[in-house]
């Protein structure tokens, strides 16, 4: 994407390459290829066989209060801890991309895609439709 390999970087530049790439390529042509894989790690897999077990506990925990009845203190409590956790992670995730590590990154970003799952779950209960 010609800019620095970084999960904080710059949006603008960023929007910018992707259009121009993104006028120049089309999926199509790339179909038939093996999935993405950076730097020997392959982005594209599943990740759950990655993920400790003790993380697995605490997401089924969470998701078992989430289904209680009557349980709206805990939901703003499950919710203060998934926003302090989303904060964690990303910070995380920043790091282990500066050391070059993108086997801990891609372990970090299946453990945010958890707790994005969880934040949904935490807004449909606020807000039923």
């Amino acid at each position: 994407m010609d800019c620095d390999r970084s999960f904080s970087i710059n949006v603008q530049q960023l929007q910018q390459r992707f259009r121009s790439l993104q006028r120049s390529l089309h999926p199509d042509y790339f179909s038939q290829r093996p999935q993405l894989e950076l730097n020997g790690v392959e982005l594209a897999k599943g990740t759950d066989s990655d993920i400790d077990v003790e993380f697995l506990k605490e997401i089924m925990e969470i998701n078992e209060t989430l289904a209680e009845p009557n349980n709206e203190a805990k939901i703003e409590e499950i919710e203060s801890f998934i926003e302090v956790k989303r904060e964690e992670l990303t910070k995380d995730v920043s790091k282990a991309f500066e050391r070059d590590d993108l086997q801990e990154a891609k372990k970090l970003l299946a453990k945010m895609k958890y707790f994005e799952n969880l934040e949904d779950k935490v807004k449909s209960k606020k807000n039923p439709s």
